[in-house]
């Protein structure tokens, strides 16, 4: 992403109560990038960078929730893992429709972000696969993916 205002939906499985999952550039500091599962109601668990993102600097994020122990985690750049401090069951499969740039409402949008590729599992990605996509920098092709 690059060009981030604060305070926007990346991408989002999210509306009022029936949340799933959401990435978000947060506007409150500490939080600037932040990468939450729901957890029923309004509740949710999260990991963030801690930081707001750098204006024009492009961020690969690897984002994940960990059934073992119920956190989210969130690879930025395939340097940090990121950890949420709490836990939490997953909200898993809610109604809210899959959203890029805006939360599933429609709301939050995007103001001058931009958004290269987006791949979504329905399983976790291993380390070295992480680090493939991440291609040092260069990003790998979601097309060019095979595992």
């Amino acid at each position: 992403m690059a060009n981030v205002v604060a305070g926007q939906f990346i991408l989002a499985k999210w509306a009022g109560t029936n949340n799933e999952y959401v990435i978000i550039h947060d506007v409150s500091v500490p939080n600037g990038i932040t990468f939450a599962t729901g957890t029923g109601g309004t509740g949710s668990i999260g990991a963030s960078v801690g930081a707001v993102a750098t204006i024009n600097t492009w961020y690969h994020l690897a984002c994940w929730y960990d059934s073992s122990d119920q956190k989210c985690r969130m690879r930025v750049n395939d340097a940090i893992t990121y950890v949420s401090p709490t836990s939490g069951a997953l909200n898993a499969s809610t109604t809210a429709a899959f959203a890029l740039g805006s939360a599933s409402d429609g709301s939050g949008g995007m103001v001058g972000g931009q958004i290269d590729e987006v791949g979504f599992w329905k399983r976790k990605l291993n380390a070295a696969e992480i680090t493939q996509l991440y291609n040092g920098g260069a990003g790998w092709a979601f097309s060019n993916f095979t595992a």
